[in-house]
């Protein structure tokens, strides 16, 4: 019955694919027939169909890009003698197919000398800092503590499968926390910016201490370091000094000097 189409009509939902966007027209085919003629799916009455069509515009929703990071926590030891290569991280986004997304890289937290690295930077576009040098392979000359370029998510991908990772260096004869801050900003993938999206993560790095060796020094000149008065006393002059180098503006730390003296 008409009445019973139109009623079923109401209840018509279309969904489309995910991450689909764009114009869809759907064909709605009314054939009037028999019910026997629906089971045996034939037309003896020979009615004619009639077919209405609906217009349907799916509008574009930018999704957030999404950053995968195999380690966010990290541990090394107190002056690493290179950079330290950080896990590598990959950045998938449905929405931003060829376009460009920003990718930033920033010490947050931790001593003011701690360093970042990178290498094969020739295929991005580097924003910050404005004033870089490259190498032959595309390594920056001097490291820095925020990082932060365009390029596609295939092209820092690729970067993250070879030696385009990001390497840490901590400062020298510095130990405790820091934070590095890792921001993706995919500038909208194109559907304009009021639907721009940025995504957030942070990794967590220690530097455990490593006590330096002590070092003993002489500033006597040619003249000898100990004061001898007969055999009960000895005196150490102010000329001889024992320091431990950095590790010596620690908290807690302390250190002794032995002095033997033997019978020619």
């Amino acid at each position: 019955k008409i009445s019973e189409l139109r009623e079923t009509l109401k209840y018509l939902v279309y969904r489309p694919p995910p991450d689909f966007y764009g114009n869809v027209t759907l064909d709605v085919v009314v054939k009037r027939m028999h019910l026997e003629d629906a089971v045996d799916e034939k037309n003896s009455s020979g009615w004619a169909a009639k077919t209405f069509t609906i217009e349907v515009m799916v509008h574009g929703v930018n999704d957030p890009p999404d950053l995968d990071v195999a380690l966010d926590s990290y541990a090394m030891p107190e002056d690493v003698a290179e950079p330290v290569v950080l896990s590598p991280m990959f950045v998938s986004d449905v929405d931003a197919g060829q376009k460009e997304l920003s990718y930033s890289f920033e010490l947050i937290s931790g001593h003011e000398w701690n360093m970042l690295q990178m290498c094969e930077l020739l295929n991005v576009k580097i924003e910050d800092p404005w004033e870089h040098r490259l190498d032959e392979t595309g390594c920056l000359r001097e490291m820095v503590g925020r990082l932060q370029f365009n390029a596609t998510t295939e092209v820092f991908n690729s970067m993250q499968r070879g030696p385009g990772r990001l390497r840490f260096y901590p400062a020298r004869d510095w130990h405790g926390p820091a934070v590095l801050k890792i921001t993706v900003d995919d500038a909208g993938s194109g559907l304009g910016e009021e639907q721009r999206r940025v995504i957030e993560r942070s990794l967590h790095i220690f530097v455990e201490p490593v006590a330096d060796k002590p070092k003993l020094t002489f500033a006597c000149d040619h003249a000898l370091p100990f004061i001898s008065y007969g055999r009960t006393c000895l005196q150490v002059r102010e000329c001889l000094g024992l320091n431990a180098s950095a590790d010596a503006s620690d908290e807690a730390t302390s250190f002794w000097m032995s002095i033997k003296a033997t019978d020619p």
